[in-house]
């Protein structure tokens, strides 16, 4: 029995041991002389800058032909939803709704998808 016991308070540092954690290595700064690469991070930089510039010009096109269909989509509806009178009793119209009608016609004649 002290054989046993004797054993198994051998294997607990053992066990203790096994369970350690490592320790963790630093890494080494960042030294771009030491590697020789000042070239390639400038390049690389200017590359990055270059994208990202790129993007920007892209983003921006892309909100300014968002502004002008939102603004075309505006004047179109106005001019759809705009009401045409007639004189009373009579099938003649004004100056100002024949130019009206003209307009919606515009409309219509550049969006054959819309449907009133």
């Amino acid at each position: 029995m002290k054989l046993r016991h004797a054993a198994a308070l051998l294997l607990v540092p053992l066990a203790i041991a096994g369970c350690k954690k490592k320790p963790q290595s630093n890494p080494e700064p960042y030294n771009s002389s030491a590697t020789g690469t000042i070239a390639n991070d400038g390049r690389a930089r200017a590359d990055s800058m270059r994208a990202d510039s790129i993007a920007r010009a892209e983003r921006e096109r892309a909100d300014r032909e968002r502004l002008e269909r939102e603004a075309a989509a505006s004047v179109a509806r106005e001019a759809l939803t705009d009401i045409v009178f007639f004189e009373y009793d009579s099938d003649e119209i004004t100056q100002n709704a024949e130019q009206k009608l003209d307009a919606k016609a515009a409309v219509l004649r550049a969006n054959p998808g819309v449907r009133l």
